[in-house]
């Protein structure tokens, strides 16, 4: 109980009802630049792999697989540190990887640039996707139709800033905004 108290003292309030048990499978992380949601999102993922251990295998995604290193890649890299976890990891940069030293836990990295990549991973248990403003929807659609577990129902983390993409001139022209918010005025966008 303890710890867990600890924990949450090191997530931003806005996001620590991420770390509440639920049985939502995706969650969409909104904000600008230095909200916050890139952290509480690299928290979640690392949160969640303490808890299922040697069955954990996530995906770090972003559009274009070079820019995942820079990015969400250290993010995670960061907070495994900064949680005092690093000793359990081996941090691989070719492959992209994140590997526990003492389960079969990883977490991969891959860009929706290499699609065919992505399809042929089996069993992913978590999907965290930065700069998801920057994704299709059939990007998306790639991604929940592809990403399947035997067992469980896989949580997609999507992460993205409040910018219309480009040539996007309204939010009611957005694919991210017609399927996933135009029901809803609970929140701002």
């Amino acid at each position: 109980m303890r710890a867990k108290r600890t924990l949450r003292n090191k997530i931003l309030p806005c996001y620590q009802h991420l770390f509440d048990d639920n049985d939502i499978n995706i969650e969409f992380l909104y904000g600008t630049r230095d909200s916050g949601k890139s952290k509480a999102g690299g928290q979640l993922l690392v949160y969640d792999y303490t808890k299922i251990g040697k069955d954990f295998k996530g995906v770090l995604i972003r559009k274009v697989k070079d820019t995942i290193k820079d990015s969400v890649y250290s993010n995670v890299v960061s907070i495994i540190d900064e949680w005092k976890l690093l000793e359990l990891f081996n941090t691989t940069k070719s492959p992209l990887e994140i590997r526990s030293v003492i389960d079969n836990g990883i977490i991969l990295s891959r860009g929706l640039d290499e699609v065919g990549k992505i399809k042929s991973l089996s069993n992913p248990t978590h999907a965290l996707l930065d700069e998801g403003d920057q994704v299709t929807s059939d990007d998306f659609t790639t991604l929940l139709t592809t990403f399947r577990h035997n067992t469980i129902k896989i949580k997609f983390i999507f992460m993205f800033n409040p910018e219309l993409p480009v040539g996007i001139q309204k939010k009611e022209d957005w694919w991210l905004y017609k399927d996933w918010f135009s029901h809803t005025d609970k929140k701002s966008f």
